[in-house]
């Protein structure tokens, strides 16, 4: 199971055991954490694959996850952009 704190705090995200995103509100009072109660960010599934398997964006509202890849269909292809503020640059006024 793997958690990302929000950017903004007051909230950490979670895989729960089922493979699900949950979230819990959170609270610091002096040296006291205080949780909420978790509940369901997403019903999307998150492949389990042994290491942390979602990231965060920066802006608290998106994430990056790799989901489960349904039986018989081939894996979907990723493409890297590298450099990309090098290959941005020349294209802005």
């Amino acid at each position: 199971m793997f958690a990302a704190w929000a950017p903004k705090g007051g909230q950490l995200y979670y895989e729960s055991l089922d493979g699900h995103l949950q979230v819990v509100d959170y609270s610091v009072n002096g040296t006291t954490f205080e949780a909420g109660k978790p509940r369901l960010w997403s019903n999307r599934q998150v492949q389990n694959i042994f290491k942390s398997n979602m990231t965060i964006a920066p802006d608290g509202r998106h994430f990056a996850i790799f989901e489960p890849l349904e039986t018989g269909k081939a894996a979907p292809k990723v493409a890297l952009l590298m450099n990309f503020l090098d290959e941005l640059k020349p294209r802005l006024p």
